[in-house]
């Protein structure tokens, strides 16, 4: 890499549970200090790195309310380029915002095929968009409701000045309702969630542990087995490897922006 990348760094790390994605927050705090890094718990799993944490550098979130007030502290805190924010638990967070439409729906039907419509709280009444004339559920404005939520939530957060990094689950890519084939893509409700969050981020990569290989990170677009992205301008003449053994998200971070390192 022989370029400065301009924006600041928008990074999804996919993988399966105990590759190492939150690990990679250690990383930045020992380059850029406690300071300088904010971490968004959702997974309750920051025990691989709590050594490294201070009470005022992490913020625990247990709800998709929870992420609203946890944009508010990160705004007061990291707005900045020279900051890093790392969300651990993308793929909980989405399902949070699924469970609440499919959840919203379900209270509405059972409020209107019961005849208690009139009486229904105030916080179901807009999930009424979802009931149809024959009193069902209207699945596809569901899904598609909640990649349009996904878009917008991950536009609010992606809008802050400072470094993004979120992590997620993995899954096989569906291809019907009980089927999963290559390429291993990110755990998210629907493909448009999906779809939304790979195209929220300038880079997808996974990170895989391989018996006899160690712990290293697939980044090539074209790969077969892992969807991955990368969205670079072939002008600046930034070489990323498609595949980085030993992976430290500070390095990758100060290999493209060594001035600001």
């Amino acid at each position: 890499m022989t370029a400065t990348y301009a924006d600041s760094v928008k990074l999804a790390l996919v993988g399966e549970s105990g590759a190492g994605k939150t690990h990679q927050a250690g990383y930045l705090i020992e380059a850029f200090g406690a300071d300088n890094v904010g971490l968004v718990n959702c997974e309750k799993g920051l025990g691989t790195i709590a050594t490294l944490l201070t009470a005022d550098n992490v913020f625990n979130a247990n709800s998709i309310e929870d992420m609203r007030k946890a944009w508010a502290w990160a705004k007061e805190r990291y707005d900045r380029p020279d900051a890093h924010l790392f969300i651990d638990g993308g793929s909980r967070v989405m399902q949070w915002i699924s469970n609440r439409e499919h959840g919203g729906a379900d209270k509405a039907l059972e409020a209107v095929v019961t005849g208690r419509r009139n009486d229904m709280a105030d916080s179901v009444k807009p999930f009424l968009r979802y009931i149809t004339d024959k009193q069902v559920i209207d699945t596809q404005k569901v899904w598609i409701r909640g990649a349009r939520d996904a878009e917008i939530f991950w536009a609010s957060w992606l809008a802050l000045r400072c470094n993004l990094y979120a992590t997620f689950w993995a899954e096989k890519t569906p291809t019907g309702q009980y089927e999963r084939s290559f390429p291993w893509t990110v755990d998210a409700p629907g493909n448009g969630m999906r779809n939304a969050i790979i195209g929220a981020f300038d880079f997808v990569f996974h990170i895989v542990r391989v018996r006899g290989e160690g712990m290293k990170v697939i980044t090539a677009p074209d790969d077969f087995k892992y969807r991955c992205k990368r969205r670079l301008d072939p002008r600046m003449g930034i070489d990323i490897p498609d595949e980085i053994a030993d992976f430290n998200l500070a390095k990758f971070y100060a290999a493209l922006k060594p001035v600001a390192a």
